[in-house]
């Protein structure tokens, strides 16, 4: 069982996309409209998640991937994948330990110098925000939060792995907080099987 919550205490996020524009709007400017949302739903999101857990630093994709490119920074640092596990199991980052819970983080770090690099991750960086808000009030000093956490790592055409192998695909968690992942790299047999929110979720 996770006890990190799950980022439904956002409100609903502004769409752009109205059927009736879609439907008689071609192609390109579909997917223009879609793209503006995205970027909007994001800005919305990142925002959110920074007010809520204003102490947590947040890492830019850039930043984190320049660390897992130089083999010091990479040897210093530990990646905490905080999802459930049917998402991990889709795909994760490369060297990604499994913590989706406070009881399995711990244990992780059990043994662990305060002042190891801990970069923490999910969809899109609630609930590992979460966890490094509850890390660094238990001494950790260098626990900071990936902005964007995986959607926003493989949007960006960065890598991710299932076991060994680089695969193309990212657990969408939900089809409300999947519109933030680009639709290529949705599973293809993948359904959302979660309950469904009510309207003020």
């Amino acid at each position: 069982m996770t006890f990190l919550s799950t980022p439904f205490f956002l409100p609903r996020l502004p769409l752009l996309t109205f059927a009736g524009i879609l439907a008689c709007s071609p192609a390109s400017s579909m997917a223009q409209v879609e793209a503006e949302d995205r970027a909007k739903s994001w800005t919305t999101t990142l925002r959110m998640i920074r007010a809520r857990f204003p102490a947590v630093p947040q890492v830019p994709t850039d930043t984190l991937q320049s660390w897992l490119d130089r083999s010091p920074k990479r040897e210093d640092l530990l990646l905490l994948d905080v999802r459930e596990s049917q998402e991990y199991s889709v795909s994760h980052l490369r060297g990604a330990r499994p913590a989706p819970s406070k009881d399995e983080a711990l244990e992780i770090l059990r043994g662990v110098p305060a002042n190891r690099r801990i970069v923490l991750y999910c969809s899109v960086g609630y609930r590992s925000s979460e966890l490094a808000r509850f890390l660094m009030e238990r001494g950790y000093r260098k626990v900071c939060n990936l902005e964007g956490s995986i959607f926003r790592w493989a949007n960006e055409g960065r890598p991710v792995y299932r076991g060994e192998e680089r695969v193309r695909v990212v657990h969408p968690y939900d089809s409300y907080w999947g519109r933030l992942l680009k639709k290529p790299l949705h599973p293809v047999d993948w359904t959302d099987t979660r309950a469904p929110r009510a309207p003020s979720e």
